[in-house]
């Protein structure tokens, strides 16, 4: 990946949950940590993107996503932040610890992530080195119960949209 000619654009790797011992992981990569490592040890321009719901899997808590913001940030390579939830219960959406990309609380009242989760990461991206306007992009995925109409669709994904607008994301 190191030669190929990005034109411009630079590679983001997405953290996702890494094995840890005494649980079952979802998707089982590196620890941030060693992800940060690689990434600058690469030589490439490569950042990294932290997913909320993932980070949470990883340790069964919301402030794993927003420790793991912090080290991208002191290390200079947030390239984005991602808002999914998760929830400890299972949910019409899936089992729980699942990355099923639920959608904030209050549009789904188990996930654990709230408003002031998103307010959170919001304060920290807005204190980031280089300000606001530092070039991390925000992102936001829900998905929806299986067999959903599109209405159903639509107002869950605009639901969530308010509540992260709403948190200052």
């Amino acid at each position: 990946m190191a030669g190929f000619s990005w034109d411009g654009a630079r590679p983001v790797l997405e953290h996702c949950d890494a094995a840890i011992h005494g649980q079952t992981p979802v998707k089982g990569f590196l620890t941030l940590e060693e992800e940060l490592q690689a990434v600058t040890a690469s030589g490439t321009g490569t950042r990294v993107a932290v997913n909320w719901g993932r980070s949470a899997i990883e340790v069964r808590d919301g402030v794993a996503a927003f420790h793991h913001i912090r080290a991208c940030l002191d290390s200079e390579l947030l390239a984005g932040v991602v808002l999914s939830g998760c929830a400890p219960v299972a949910t019409r959406f899936g089992e729980a610890w699942d990355d099923c990309h639920v959608p904030p609380a209050p549009v789904e009242p188990a996930s654990l992530l709230t408003p002031a989760w998103i307010r959170s990461v919001s304060a920290a991206l807005e204190h980031a080195p280089g300000g606001p306007d530092k070039e991390v992009y925000r992102g936001l995925k829900v998905s929806a119960p299986p067999g959903s109409s599109v209405a159903r669709r639509v107002g869950l994904l605009s639901g969530s949209i308010d509540v992260a607008r709403a948190a200052g994301f």
